[in-house]
């Protein structure tokens, strides 16, 4: 029975979660580590007990995304984000572009295709908010000076993104750039922060504190996710991400007086459907495609390593900010997010990556 199909593939995700979970805890590691290898071990490329309906889980994981960049919004302040715009609009657009062309120079060597190597260069230029946001909460760092840094870089990245899924193919095909089209797209998602400003101080508070007064709190956490959950829909419909869209409604619901209760209650389901995300991004890795093109591979760690975070690095340096905080900015970008599978997917779509 389908039921039961899905009760079973939830409990094998779990307990790869659990021992994964255990494992980096002993080892002192990051949990979100042993959940992405406790999913490659019930993942379709690995033997073993495995998951038959791995896109239920996968919708399932996008509720984490959702919910984890919902209470990282409910923690952070609109004015903290401006305060660092700077930094992070020059530093988010100035190291995706110095990535993609780091990349072009030493993939050469390679000899890859033009086409993919722009694609697999501008993968790796982008950064996964899922983790740096996990770890600056685990660490309690969320509200530090170089976490606003690293959060507003992530942000500006987002809305990168929608002009580089623009752009990328008409320039693997080496099409004239519809200039227009990129500049609207990136213009939409610059919109929807005006809109935001103002039900940040107008409409939402007043709205959050009455259902508050009620002392209905199944009311009011079913307001709370309906406000995370549709604005992170309504950011989709725009071409944006939704996990831009559930952060602006943390932090629209963040401007009110009741965030501490808000995230009590939801902490606890947000930590179970992180857990699944990062399952289901193990389950996609395929351990012997990965030792079969070691080299490529061993080049793409090397950049996102040490290239990325020595730029990242040294642009946050460039603008001024004490040499502290630009190696710990270093730090949370030497990875990347999980918009690289978006563009890489589009890459195979439009024939510039291979399969």
């Amino acid at each position: 029975m389908p039921e039961t199909t899905f009760f079973r593939d939830l409990a094998f995700v779990l307990l790869a979660a659990l021992a994964g979970g255990v494992l980096a805890h002993l080892l002192r590691l990051p949990l979100f580590l042993g959940y992405i290898v406790g999913g490659t071990l019930i993942g379709p490329f690995t033997p073993g007990p495995q998951v038959s309906e791995p896109q239920m889980i996968e919708q399932l994981a996008e509720i984490g995304v959702v919910l984890l960049m919902f209470t990282m919004g409910l923690e952070f302040s609109l004015k903290e984000l401006l305060r660092v715009r700077a930094v992070a609009l020059g530093g988010g657009l100035l190291g995706m572009m110095a990535m993609i062309a780091l990349f072009l120079l030493f993939s050469g060597s390679f000899s890859l295709p033009w086409g993919e190597t722009l694609f697999l260069g501008a993968a790796i230029s982008v950064s996964s908010t899922m983790v740096i946001a996990k770890l600056l909460m685990e660490k309690e760092e969320l509200n530090s000076e170089h976490g606003h840094v690293m959060i507003g870089t992530l942000l500006v990245e987002d809305l990168a993104i929608v002009v580089l899924l623009i752009l990328l193919p008409a320039l693997h095909q080496l099409q004239r750039v519809d200039v227009v089209s990129a500049a609207l797209a990136l213009l939409k998602g610059l919109a929807i922060l005006a809109p935001v400003v103002l039900l940040a101080t107008r409409a939402v508070p007043p709205l959050i504190e009455r259902i508050a007064r009620t002392r209905n709190f199944e009311l009011f956490i079913l307001v709370t996710l309906a406000l995370s959950i549709g604005t992170a829909v309504g950011t989709a419909q725009l071409g944006l991400s939704p996990a831009m869209g559930a952060f602006l409604a943390g932090l629209i619901i963040g401007e009110s007086d009741f965030v501490h209760e808000t995230l009590a209650r939801i902490l606890p389901l947000r930590d179970l459907f992180v857990a699944l995300f990062f399952v289901s991004i193990g389950m996609l890795i395929n351990p012997a495609i990965v030792f079969e093109n070691l080299p490529l591979h061993a080049l793409l760690v090397a950049l996102v390593i040490a290239a990325k975070g020595l730029i990242r690095g040294l642009l946050v340096y460039l603008f001024r900010y004490h040499l502290r905080l630009a190696f710990l900015v270093a730090m949370g970008f030497t990875q990347i997010g999980e918009f690289s599978f978006g563009l890489s997917r589009l890459g195979v779509d439009v024939v510039a990556i291979s399969h």
